[in-house]
């Protein structure tokens, strides 16, 4: 299952490897309605490890100041990201070819972008920072194509959006937070791609907040991180039911100590997850199996840097 990355040489693509963001800092005080922390790393990169062999990197961003939140394309030769090229510079989105891992910038704002995600047709869609009367400050979504051209705005209520993803159904479902009158609790909103449509998908209890991108499993379930704000530091791999997500909340690692960050789906029975068992601990990659709720092997740690997501 693991596939399409980068070769020891660094000049294309291979088997066998995972691609994720490294983050070398993560603060338990983090903004859900401007990203700052949570959705803006500073000093993160993205690199890619051969399974059995994580000592020995290939970093795809060295030429960045920060980087995170790869997304690969469906044919796998080309990944999205976002990324600082300096510091201190608006957060822009790039893509990355896969195949001679050249890099190209698509969006060239004033304002913070991040989140791409791949859609048909040749384009994307991605979180924007923006100002105005009917927002105030919030993160909404637009739409281009690839090369940034055709730019349209999707959503226009006063709540930011993150960690939007591509449902198999074709919906985008993504993160959101009210701004206005004063900050909600992060929901999962899902809608077309176009927009219209939109609606809640699933709402935790009070005081408890999504902080993680979900995943889709093949047996119809979306697995994502929750936190408590009475326990911030710690986070749960939360399932739901794509029929009923309203009413089939399962908590998959309530009986483990430590927290989760991320959980990327392979097969049925298992998942990668990032996770670390104390705060003194940076998060690492390992297996987990939601059947019987336990962890596996250790895929993936560095002492420098945590490891908060992985894609394929």
């Amino acid at each position: 299952a693991v596939a399409f990355l980068v070769s020891c040489n660094g000049k294309s693509l291979k088997s066998g490897m995972l691609i994720l963001t490294e983050a070398p800092e993560i603060s338990g005080d983090i903004d859900y309605s401007q990203g700052f922390m949570w959705r803006y790393l500073p000093g993160a990169r993205i690199i890619a490890i051969r399974i059995g062999e994580s000592e020995n990197p290939v970093i795809l961003t060295k030429d960045f100041y920060s980087a995170c939140f790869p997304e690969v394309s469906y044919d796998g030769k080309f990944m999205l990201f976002t990324a600082q090229k300096n510091e201190g510079d608006p957060w822009q989105i790039w893509e990355m070819n896969l195949r001679n891992l050249k890099c190209r910038k698509i969006t060239s704002f004033h304002e913070n972008c991040t989140d791409p995600v791949y859609l048909p047709g040749e384009r994307m869609a991605f979180s924007r920072e923006t100002k105005n009367d009917t927002v105030g400050k919030a993160h909404c979504l637009y739409v281009c194509k690839l090369d940034g051209s055709d730019l349209q705005q999707i959503t226009f209520s006063p709540s930011s959006n993150f960690a939007t993803t591509v449902l198999k159904d074709g919906r985008l479902l993504t993160v959101s937070t009210t701004v206005i009158p004063e900050r909600g609790n992060p929901i999962l909103l899902v809608m077309r791609p176009d927009g219209t449509k939109a609606d809640m998908f699933y709402k935790g209890a009070i005081k408890r907040n999504v902080i993680s991108s979900v995943s889709e499993t093949n047996d119809r379930h979306l697995i994502f991180i929750e936190t408590s704000e009475s326990d911030p530091g710690r986070g749960d791999l939360i399932s739901i039911s794509y029929n009923r997500p309203l009413h089939s909340r399962k908590n998959l690692t309530s009986g483990i100590d430590g927290t989760f960050r991320f959980a990327l789906p392979l097969m049925h029975d298992k998942f990668l997850v990032s996770y670390r068992r104390s705060d003194s601990d940076p998060f690492a990659i390992y297996e987990f199996d939601p059947s019987v709720k336990k962890l596996g092997r250790l895929v993936h740690s560095s002492p420098a840097y945590n490891a908060i997501d992985a894609v394929i």
